[in-house]
Formats: C-alpha cells, structure tokens, sequence
C-alpha cells in the first residue's frame, strides 16, 4: 500500500469514529 492509500484510510477512518460518536449520542 503508498502512503497516499494509508492516508485515505486515516481520514474515512477518523470521519466514521466521528459520526460513529455521533450515533450513539443520537441514540441514547
């Protein structure tokens, strides 16, 4: 994998703990 591929990960990675967060404050 380039590093340009494992960046991408981070960021959808960081973008779905967020709305993941999210969620479960709208859920609770």
């Amino acid at each position: 994998m380039d590093s340009q591929c494992v960046q991408r990960i981070k960021k959808s990675d960081q973008f779905y703990g967020f709305f993941g967060l999210l969620a479960e404050n709208i859920w609770e």
